[in-house]
């Protein structure tokens, strides 16, 4: 089990399995292989106000 789980990394870090659910919010480039993990990134990042992404961006805009 332990390997197929270091296979699929190897694989997602040599670009072997395509990124096919890429993050459509501003200012985000992450791409995920599993709806699932996008919906998860979605769900902790750009809905979570307090999220490091949503204070940087708060941080530019007053800028």
């Amino acid at each position: 089990m332990n390997i197929n789980v270091n296979n699929e990394l190897e694989n997602v870090k040599s670009g072997r399995i395509d990124m096919k659910y890429p993050c459509t919010e501003k200012h985000c480039n992450k791409k995920f292989c599993r709806k699932d993990s996008l919906t998860r990134h979605h769900r902790l990042v750009h809905l979570n106000k307090t999220s490091r992404f949503n204070r940087r961006i708060a941080k530019d805009n007053i800028q």
